[in-house]
């Protein structure tokens, strides 16, 4: 089951997903709980528990209501990820990461892909006008009737494609632009918790911190100058 909105989605209960629920929303996500289910959420996250889920949001993930647990699974924010508990002291693996983008990039793959495609197809039209236009002109230099009609007929046609290209990467660049724009600072990125337990493992950029041992009232955020992530 999949359920998707381009605004806020509010669940009054909670969502037991069995592995098989999706929701895709750009604003904010609000649950009772999360259980078993995969979330895609373009803002922010609030929640009393979330178990064993895959969530993914651009901004932040509270989870401070009621128990205010993240168990399994793995939460990936850009901004912050702030909960009471995180684990459980029987050893449930949990993954944190801050930093992405995940839903504008799922949101506009279609458009970055083929911005890739375009961009590739604008160089591949470049090389062949350029050989074109030579051979133009040596047919101009050799020839009393001038080019032939075949050179003249696929240089306007490889023009032709190039403009049409150039347009389709600038519409294409806005939306580069705009996912640039959003992109989060990995020195503002950072994590809250009252408790958390191993073996919990927080990613922020490309640093890794692993949580070896249970650690209260904690928080962290990457050193951008040493690449490393800050734990107190």
């Amino acid at each position: 089951m999949t359920v998707e909105a381009d605004g806020d989605v509010l669940v009054s209960c909670g969502v037991l997903g069995d592995g098989n629920a999706e929701i895709i929303c750009g604003g904010d996500l609000r649950a009772k709980y999360l259980e078993s289910c995969t979330a895609y959420v373009g803002k922010s996250v609030f929640a009393d528990c979330v178990m064993s889920s895959q969530v993914y949001c651009d901004e932040t993930i509270q989870i401070m209501n009621g128990r205010g647990a993240i168990i399994g699974g793995s939460i990936v924010a850009g901004k912050l990820i702030k909960a009471k508990i995180v684990g459980t002291d029987s050893g449930r693996k949990t993954d944190l990461e801050l930093g992405a983008q995940t839903y504008i990039k799922m949101k506009h793959g279609k458009e970055i892909e083929e911005l890739k495609k375009a961009m590739a197809e604008q160089a591949r039209l470049d090389r062949d006008i350029t050989f074109l236009e030579k051979k133009h002109k040596l047919q101009e230099k050799q020839s009393d009737e001038g080019p032939d009609e075949v050179t003249d007929q696929r240089l306007a046609a490889a023009l032709l494609s190039r403009n049409a290209v150039n347009a389709r990467i600038e519409e294409l660049a806005k939306v580069q632009k705009e996912i640039e724009e959003k992109k989060p600072d990995l020195a503002k990125c950072r994590f809250e918790c009252g408790t958390v337990y191993p073996p919990t493992m927080l990613l922020i950029g490309g640093a890794i911190w692993k949580f070896e041992e249970k650690k209260d009232n904690c928080a962290a955020w990457l050193d951008k100058v040493v690449g490393e992530i800050n734990i107190t």
